[in-house]
Order: C-alpha cells, then sequence, then structure tokens
C-alpha cells in the first residue's frame, strides 16, 4: 500500500463529505416538496369531502361576490364579480384560512319571499 499524503487525505474526507452533503439537500429538497404536494391534495379532498360549498353557490369572500366554479384537488376557482367579471384561484390549503360566506337569498330574492309573506298576512285575515 501507498502511504496516502495528509493532502490527499484531507481532499478525500472533504470529497465524501461534499458528496452526502449534496445527497441529504436532494433528499431534503424531494421530502418538502413531496409534503407539501401530499398536503395540498389532502386539503383538496378534504374541501371536497366535507366543504359545504358546492360549484354554482354564490359566496361572499374577503368581501367580495362571487360564484364558485370549480372545486379541484390542489385549488378552488371562483368568478368574482365586482363590477368586471375576474377570477379567483384560492388553494384549498388556504381555504380553512378566509372568511367565505355563502349566499343563501339575494336581496331581491329576499325581499319577494318578504311580499309573498306579507300577501299572506294580508289575504287570510
Amino acid at each position: 500500500m501507498d502511504p496516502i499524503t495528509m493532502t490527499e487525505l484531507s481532499s478525500q474526507i472533504w470529497s465524501d463529505f461534499g458528496n452526502s452533503f449534496s445527497q441529504v439537500v436532494f433528499y431534503g429538497v424531494v421530502a418538502a416538496m413531496a409534503f407539501f404536494a401530499f398536503r395540498s391534495i389532502a386539503s383538496g379532498l378534504l374541501v371536497k369531502m366535507f366543504s359545504e360549498f358546492q360549484p354554482g353557490d354564490q359566496v361572499i369572500i374577503d368581501g367580495e361576490e362571487g360564484i364558485i366554479c370549480n372545486v379541484g384537488l390542489f385549488q378552488t376557482k371562483v368568478s368574482i364579480i365586482n363590477g368586471k367579471l375576474k377570477w379567483r384561484y384560492i388553494p384549498n390549503s388556504q381555504l380553512f384560512n378566509i372568511r367565505m360566506e355563502r349566499v343563501i337569498l339575494t336581496e331581491e330574492q329576499l325581499y319577494k319571499k318578504f311580499q309573498q309573506n306579507e300577501d299572506n298576512k294580508n289575504g287570510t285575515d
């Protein structure tokens, strides 16, 4: 066996350390990406299975009125009607953190119901 000099030994150690360090970084990045993908898919499944909101529902999101167009695995698509038509894509993982309310009756529908009730009261007396 040939004797190894300190320089060769040092470069061998740093070479091995560099290879293992880059592998740790690579696998760490892959694990983080897999975690975030899994979290997003899990949120999407929870929204699809347990959400009270369905496509076609009229909602108010952060003070803006809109209609839910699609509930996907990664995001929910809402059309916002605020003078202009715009699309808002909300990651499903954030749906639990924003204020979203379902509109059950519009003002017009509520007024018609009120008028019907008043007419029924007046007609039965």
